[in-house]
């Protein structure tokens, strides 16, 4: 079966692969356990299908089993504000939704069951990319609630916002480069530019460019085995299979 991979999320203890462009294997979900020495990608027990269509959204693991997947689209142009919380191991699932459709958005996890969403584009807004960002907190056991009771209770305590992106952008990553300090890379509005995000000071300075469009893309953080040092890794997308690499403490 061939289709569109969207989401990767890790957290330390699983690795996810679900969803996709719409269509007949765009619910399928399949499950990488980390910590077996002898683990195969699987259908979960407790979910072999995602609960609906979905493409273009962002993905991060609140806590270590719920995996939350926010906005993106389908076939109907629905579930745009959509956020599904799913229990990948008994399946349980609920949902809320965002104050905002947000399409080719990025989630960073931030640790503590707290995940970083940001930017993307709103698609009933004359396709305006979003420079907003949202803190979403894991504060209730989702399994009781299903009501608008829960979700209007959800929207208060569980989402807060976040500091600005310096632009609109969809279509981005998002990749840390140490404990305090975030590299955001790309994007529909600026392929070869980067920026770097300070949690301790709350500001954001320009990054090194790319050399190749950074659109739709995969990045992360990847460590020298010889001299321990972090790389800075972003890859393919819309702008080609280019991959390029970026070491903190160089200039380029």
């Amino acid at each position: 079966m061939t289709r569109d991979i969207q989401y990767k999320s890790f957290s330390g203890k699983y690795l996810v692969v679900t969803t996709g462009y719409p269509g007949p294997g765009s619910k399928q979900t399949e499950l990488f356990d980390l910590q077996s020495e002898d683990a195969v990608c699987t259908a979960p027990s407790g979910i072999t299908t995602w609960p609906h269509l979905s493409a273009y959204g962002a993905g991060g693991f609140l806590g270590d089993d719920t995996l939350a997947i926010c906005g993106g689209d389908d076939a109907l142009s629905t579930n745009r504000q959509t956020c599904s919380l799913v229990n990948v191991k008994d399946g349980s699932a609920t949902y809320f939704n965002l104050n905002q459709a947000r399409n080719w958005a990025h989630i960073l996890p931030l640790g503590n069951g707290t995940l970083w969403l940001t930017g993307g584009f709103d698609p009933d807004v004359e396709s305006t990319e979003l420079s907003s960002t949202l803190y979403l907190t894991k504060v209730l056991n989702f399994d009781h609630y299903f009501d608008n009771d829960f979700e209007q209770y959800f929207i208060q305590d569980g989402l807060t916002p976040g500091p600005d992106m310096p632009a609109g952008e969809d279509s981005h990553c998002l990749a840390w480069i140490d404990a305090r300090r975030a590299m955001l890379t790309g994007g529909y509005n600026n392929k070869k530019k980067s920026h770097i995000y300070d949690f301790d000071s709350g500001l954001w300075t320009p990054g090194p460019d790319f050399t190749q469009d950074m659109e739709a893309h995969a990045c992360g953080r990847l460590w020298d085995l010889v001299t321990g040092e972090a790389i800075i890794v972003a890859a393919a997308g819309l702008g080609g299979p280019a991959t390029e690499l970026w070491m903190p403490g160089s200039s380029k």
